[in-house]
């Protein structure tokens, strides 16, 4: 994964920020992979897996958690379960997951080793991570998300060097986007009325900052066994 610029990354994380919430589709149906994560009854299924992230406090969790009511108030039938509050989290670092823990079993017993190597003998320097959040998007027609930048290129760069580390440890093809999960779609689509009405909602959401600051004691490598049962192993 090549790290990018700080402007990079605002250029590429800012162009979402142009895109409708469901493009130009009449109807929508989530993408396949809400079917590993979510019943048919909306209940979250097994999945299991582990993650390096920060939480998110109790402060930062109110700032949420009345949009992620909102949502679900006003649309319940177009998402899966409400996400407990206690679980909000930025991901810095995606590690194994499935359906099938016998398949990953391993994979996770040789991350848990190499995390907590990294997490024992990193020297986090920096008291904070400023970030801003003001934008909410679809995230590849999997969830409901709220974006989160970092506030200066000082605060970017201490992101990505944290980034780094768990890259060495489980290599990714794909691009950091900072985000906390609002909520994830349900399995039986979304009409078009309802398509309408939920973006309008989400548009009343954007462009209406909230400051956090991630800590050196938020962050936690995790596993978890559903998306709304997470369990700390060990901080940094």
């Amino acid at each position: 994964m090549n790290v990018e610029s700080y402007q990079d990354f605002l250029k590429r994380v800012k162009s979402y920020y142009t895109k409708e919430l469901f493009g130009e589709q009449k109807s929508f149906i989530p993408d396949e992979r809400v079917e590993k994560k979510v019943n048919l009854d909306g209940t979250f299924r097994s999945f299991f897996g582990d993650t390096v992230v920060f939480k998110i406090n109790q402060s930062g969790q109110k700032q949420i958690e009345h949009m992620a009511k909102s949502l679900h108030e006003n649309f319940g039938d177009c998402f899966a379960e409400k996400i407990s509050a206690e679980t909000y989290h930025v991901t810095l670092h995606d590690l194994a997951s499935g359906n099938d823990l016998s398949q990953i079993a391993v994979r996770m017993f040789e991350n848990e080793l190499a995390i907590k190597d990294a997490f024992r003998t990193y020297d986090f320097t920096h008291h904070s991570i400023k970030m801003k959040a003001d934008y909410v998007l679809n995230m590849v027609n999997t969830s409901i998300v709220l974006v989160l930048i970092p506030e200066r290129e000082e605060d970017y760069q201490a992101l990505m060097q944290l980034k780094r580390i768990f890259q060495e440890i489980s290599p990714l093809d794909y691009p950091l986007t900072p985000h906390i999960t609002l909520a994830y779609f349900g399995r039986a689509g979304i009409d078009h009325d309802k398509m309408m009405a939920l973006s309008a909602l989400v548009a009343k959401f954007n462009f209406k900052s909230i400051s956090f600051e991630l800590h050196k004691e938020d962050l936690f490598y995790q596993k978890f066994v559903s998306m709304n049962q997470y369990y700390d192993i060990y901080s940094i």
